[in-house]
């Protein structure tokens, strides 16, 4: 993924057990670093923590 680049907008999978915890879909996130990003396949997302989560420059799109 690290070879990516120059993405304007991602759609990542995020939950447990069958995608990605917090940590893992930020480290994911850091690797391709889209301008606006859309977390998909989760059954709780808390937007705020998130986004403090996330590097500078990236926008969660989910509300």
């Amino acid at each position: 993924m690290g070879s990516l680049t120059g993405i304007d907008l991602a759609f990542m999978p995020k939950n447990l057990p069958y995608t990605m915890s917090d940590p893992m879909f930020v480290k994911a996130v850091e690797m391709v670093m889209p301008k606006r990003l859309f977390a998909y396949h989760y059954f709780e997302l808390d937007v705020p923590k998130l986004k403090a989560m996330l590097p500078r420059g990236v926008e969660l799109m989910n509300k």
